[in-house]
């Protein structure tokens, strides 16, 4: 069932990807910040639901909070970047990159937790970070996105960081516990931004008034799709036989990225390009049976 649960995540969070394309684009100032702020709010519902989910709150460990906390303050850390580079290219060209934060959340548990890589899994590491550099290179331009690489890696040891702290804060509280802490410090961090930064707080409310109310509603939709993904995958850490076992499923998220981008693309040609099978991609789909073919080397 570990599998099932972590690549539930992995299509909860490519569906993030796909909404955060438009709805970071809908800020005029303060574009990154704003974001941010917005989409932290937009979790407030979520951290209720979890409140009433979770049956262990009145018993908590202490080492659950700091755990949480550290997760919180990697994650918030880690959307900086992120937004930034989805203002400046489509999530299907942003997602496959991504594949080099399960490297490091391997890497990490290796370190911290003395997990073992095999031959087999070291190879497959590789495969996927050589993928994610190809799937970097713009194929129109003859270039590497170098403004795109340099922020999304700094966002993937973030998000690698945030998710070993969810595997190890799942040690200490049941999953709802977990997805409570971080859905509400998360939602504390938007309101106090919101509250002490005028110029985020104008950028979100000329937004919101501009869109009529639809940025908002995409922002708490990414912020719904995030809080179930980081349910489904607390489950997943705590079902799966390793931290590694979970974090290779994480290859699966370019493809449904994908196939998301291609049906949108179709759907609201007005909000996401219209993909076209040329050669750009299918040199991309070779390239997710290669990250593919590098998950499957992990699991060995």
């Amino acid at each position: 069932m570990w599998i099932v649960f972590s690549l539930l995540s992995r299509f909860l969070w490519a569906s993030c990807n796909t909404m955060d394309q438009v709805y970071s684009r809908r800020f005029k100032t303060e574009k990154t910040m704003a974001a941010m702020v917005l989409g932290c709010i937009c979790e407030i519902p979520s951290a209720i639901a979890a409140f009433f989910l979770s049956d262990t709150l009145h018993q908590v460990d202490g080492l659950l909070v700091i755990w949480a906390g550290c997760a919180i303050i990697t994650y918030l850390f880690a959307l900086g970047p992120y937004f930034y580079a989805l203002q400046k290219e489509p999530a299907y060209n942003i997602t496959p990159f991504m594949e080099l934060t399960p490297i490091f959340l391997i890497l990490i548990a290796v370190v911290a937790l003395q997990e073992k890589l095999t031959a087999f899994q070291m190879a497959g590491a590789a495969i996927i970070i050589a993928c994610g550099f190809v799937f970097s290179w713009d194929f129109r331009q003859s270039r590497l996105k170098t403004g795109v690489i340099i922020p999304v890696a700094i966002s993937c040891v973030a998000f690698a960081l945030s998710q070993f702290s969810v595997r190890i804060a799942s040690d200490h509280g049941d999953i709802w516990a977990v997805t409570f802490f971080l859905m509400t410090g998360n939602s504390l961090f938007g309101l106090a931004a919101f509250a002490l930064l005028p110029k985020v707080r104008g950028s979100i409310i000329e937004a919101v008034r501009a869109s009529r109310g639809s940025t908002a509603l995409l922002g708490f939709c990414s912020s719904t799709c995030g809080f179930l993904g980081i349910a489904a995958i607390t489950t997943a850490f705590v079902m799966a036989p390793s931290t590694g076992h979970v974090a290779a499923l994480s290859g699966t998220q370019p493809f449904f990225a994908f196939i998301l981008a291609f049906i949108m693309g179709r759907l609201l040609p007005k909000y996401y390009e219209r993909l076209s099978m040329n050669a750009e991609m299918r040199v991309k789909l070779l390239l997710i049976c290669l990250i593919g073919a590098g998950v499957y080397l992990l699991t060995l």
